[in-house]
């Protein structure tokens, strides 16, 4: 049988209930401080997105940092304040931190209690003395503040605050909070950036004419929740540029602002700021489309019994075409074609090429190219040219 005794219920009781005490404080601090990290990990991405567009890379920086608090910390807590003080001696060995020589006291009893008299050689009555005399020194003793380094008050207002930011923000920006939290959430995802000002999507890339001045729309919308007064936009190394957004009469839903651009030669980024929002496009300066080359292929009447169409081939803005025949014009343009129009019909296009319908050559004429390339680009000038008709004359 084992010679150890049994603590006073009175002691076992208070013990027990202060190590209750370590557990419960312990794990609260763990909890409380998990709201707050997670907590301000979303704030950190609510506030950013106001400023910029948080890089997703970023945003899983936060989340990461956040479920660290819970997913790291409690584990630890729980092994360090649960785990390792589940005996009435670890309980005594805490006091030892608020109460050094009742902590000491009463872990010596404890130990004593737990030891065999017979074996030890001690006197058993000697031993339940020493016990009833710990009894009664903590029979009036409150140990419910004795817990080591406890600050699961402090973790509990920070945890309080950071939970009222958070509903602050849901009531008074609710569409920008939820849209941050499903940022936070799932950063890698294409959850666009909530802005309380909009605008309508912008080019991107933006092709302009090589080394000549250009101008960017951007347009606001009215059915915002804040419509900006002004753009400003800026490419890097360069002066800023701005526009006041100029309202258009009527019931239409955008405003527009011109950003007037110098001219630029390679390609960069422009940065554009609408209020709250932040966009950046690439801008990319290429040559304006010219044409290389212009043939007019002839389908001479039929009295000259001409099998074949002749073509001749256009120098300058006038040519001599023979009276009575059938011309088709055929441009070749230095990029290939988007579409095109002659004397502003719509024309046909393969490619690079320019193929008008077949015309009669009577009367002088003027004939007029305007063309856009594939990459949205415009000639300058359209070109214009000059159709003279020239009378058959007999053979020499």
């Amino acid at each position: 049988m084992n010679g150890s005794l049994p603590l006073p219920p009175v002691l076992s009781s208070k013990l027990s209930e202060f190590r209750r005490r370590v557990w419960v404080v312990k794990l609260a601090e763990g909890i409380l401080a998990a709201v707050f990290g997670l907590a301000v990990s979303y704030l950190f991405v609510l506030v950013l997105d106001r400023f910029f567009d948080t890089p997703a890379w970023l945003r899983g920086l936060f989340l990461t940092a956040g479920a660290l608090v819970p997913g790291l910390g409690l584990p630890l807590k729980w092994h360090k304040w649960v785990w390792r003080q589940r005996r009435l001696e670890d309980a005594a060995r805490l006091l030892r931190w608020k109460f050094p020589r009742l902590g000491d006291q009463l872990l010596g009893i404890v130990e004593l209690a737990k030891e065999d008299c017979k074996t030890t050689g001690r006197s058993e009555r000697l031993v339940q003395a020493a016990i009833a005399q710990a009894d009664e020194a903590v029979k009036d003793q409150n140990f419910s503040n004795a817990v080591p380094h406890a600050t699961h008050r402090q973790w509990g207002w920070a945890a309080a605050g950071s939970a009222v930011v958070v509903v602050s923000g849901f009531v008074a920006i609710n569409e920008a909070a939820r849209n941050a939290l499903a940022r936070w959430l799932m950063p890698w995802s294409n959850t666009e950036r909530y802005t309380f000002a909009r605008i309508q999507e912008l080019p991107d890339p933006l092709v302009v004419p090589l080394a000549e001045s250009f101008t960017l729309p951007v347009g606001v919308r009215r059915d915002a929740k804040w419509e900006p007064g002004k753009a400003t936009a800026e490419i890097d190394g360069q002066p800023m540029v701005s526009a006041t957004v100029l309202h258009e009469p009527g019931d239409g839903l955008v405003n527009y602002a011109e950003l007037n651009f110098p001219p630029q030669k390679k390609d960069a980024e422009i940065f554009v700021q609408v209020g709250d929002v932040r966009k950046t496009i690439a801008v990319q300066p290429r040559p304006r489309p010219e044409l290389t080359s212009l043939n007019v292929k002839l389908k001479l009447p039929d009295y000259l019994q001409y099998k074949t169409e002749p073509v001749t081939e256009v120098r300058g803005d006038m040519v001599s075409l023979l009276k009575g025949a059938q011309a088709t014009f055929e441009a070749t343009a230095s990029r290939e074609l988007a579409h095109a129009q002659i004397d502003g019909a719509a024309a046909k296009t393969e490619g690079g090429k320019i193929i008008s319908s077949a015309r009669p050559v009577e009367g002088e004429q003027k004939v007029t190219f305007t063309w856009k390339d594939s990459l949205g680009l415009t000639a300058l000038m359209p070109l214009v040219v000059k159709v003279q008709p020239a009378d058959d004359e007999a053979p020499k």
